[in-house]
């Protein structure tokens, strides 16, 4: 089964991935002055990889409810690493829940 994410990347290496649980699109993202200078701050640094989980913003729906979804995003988040042309990664939780 092949599924669509969409992702922006922000230019320069080593990559940067933050990830978020699900909350908004990241089209939104730019619509927060805050998460966008945020964002933009990052991109200075190094090249910024964000994109929708399955099942939520522009990216495919989830096929399965009950799939296990840590193994689902890990899957998800190193076909997304591979298609970005990224090995190496420093990945980081943005979320404000804990």
């Amino acid at each position: 089964m092949e599924f669509t994410w969409r992702f922006p990347c922000l230019a320069k290496d080593p990559p940067i991935s933050p990830s978020r649980k699900g909350g908004f699109p990241i089209d939104l993202m730019w619509e927060l002055p805050q998460l966008a200078a945020f964002v933009e701050a990052l991109g200075r640094l190094a090249r910024v990889i964000v994109w929708d989980q399955r099942g939520f913003g522009a990216s495919d729906p989830v096929p399965d409810a009950t799939a296990a979804r840590t193994e689902m995003f890990a899957d998800d988040m190193l076909a997304i690493l591979e298609a970005a042309n990224a090995d190496r990664v420093t990945a980081f939780e943005m979320s404000a829940s804990s």
